[in-house]
């Protein structure tokens, strides 16, 4: 029997996710079940709000091969577009499958390797998709966890410790989490592809984009905030404030903040502003409120 132990900290990176990391063992406490049960809940909606996110960018892609201004360059990056959608889908929906069944069952055995090299296959296939999109995301993608993938050896080995062990909550987690991972990859490089157009042309419409790198965190974590307009041209004069501060936009257009979350574990919220000018030359105010929560999870 392993010791009795549960961790659970926050790796994210760009829209509203969340990560679990954990080993626990068959004895683990109801109350660590509950809080793995809602963190699990709550990364599921995290995937379905993502994906929802993501259809939308597509969506503002595809439009792009009906304008004059646009076509030629959407007819390029359109097509790498739904190839990054469709690997990921395959992979999402291979993990979909193992929670069913005796695959989910092997997941404390040895199946765990047959996962690996899907996500690691997963991985390969979307950077060959295009060497830009491969410069771009070869060091920041998330596939497993940062543990994992920044380990230059043993990783299969690494991979397999956070199933040896796990209660059926905590392996359903990691699954999930996982899971996120690739809803993450997805809408960041569709986004890229969405974003590959010359910043001469003034784009028909507008609108605004705010993503987080985690909604759940350890006290003192770092949470980073994207905000822009979802076409990241300085065409439209966009102006970002976080808590009324305004946030210098970066060189391709968008604007980052980061900060520390506070030590006291809670539910937080966020006021985030974007003003820009539309295709008509009117004045926009887009508010929305970044919600995060500070959970204080430490091992049993």
């Amino acid at each position: 029997m392993l010791p009795l132990h549960t961790t659970i900290r926050n790796l994210i990176s760009v829209s509203l996710s969340l990560i679990i990391i954990f080993t626990s063992c068959s004895n683990t406490s109801k109350t660590d079940l509950a809080v793995i049960k809602e963190l699990n809940e709550s990364i599921e909606n995290s995937n379905k709000s993502t994906a929802r996110n993501t259809e939308d960018i597509l969506a503002s892609l595809k439009d792009k091969l009906s304008d004059p201004g646009t076509a030629a360059k959407a007819q390029v990056w359109y097509p790498k577009a739904q190839m990054i959608q469709a690997i990921s889908i395959d992979t999402y929906n291979y993990i979909e499958e193992i929670t069913k069944g005796k695959r989910f069952e092997k997941m404390f055995e040895n199946d765990s390797f047959g996962l690996f090299e899907k996500l690691t296959d997963y991985r390969n296939r979307l950077f060959q998709v295009d060497p830009i999109i491969t410069k771009e995301f070869k060091r920041s993608m998330r596939v497993f966890t940062n543990e994992i993938d920044s380990a230059n050896t043993n990783q299969k080995e690494k991979f397999k410790k956070y199933f040896i062990g796990a209660s059926s909550e905590g392996a359903q987690a990691m699954l999930s989490k996982l899971q996120n991972n690739i809803r993450l990859n997805e809408q960041r490089m569709i986004a890229f592809c969405n974003e590959q157009f010359s910043i001469d042309h003034v784009f028909h419409t507008y609108s605004a984009l705010i993503t987080q790198n985690s909604s759940i965190v350890q006290p003192g974590e770092e949470i980073e905030i994207m905000a822009g307009i979802g076409e990241f041209t300085q065409l439209n004069s966009p102006r970002v404030y976080v808590n009324k501060q305004i946030i210098p936009m970066n060189m391709n257009s968008f604007a980052i903040y980061k900060f520390k979350a506070t030590s006291k574990p809670g539910n937080y919220r966020l006021p985030i502003t974007i003003n820009f000018i539309d295709e008509e030359g009117r004045g926009q105010v887009f508010e929305k409120e970044v919600e995060y929560k500070v959970a204080n999870i430490q091992k049993q």
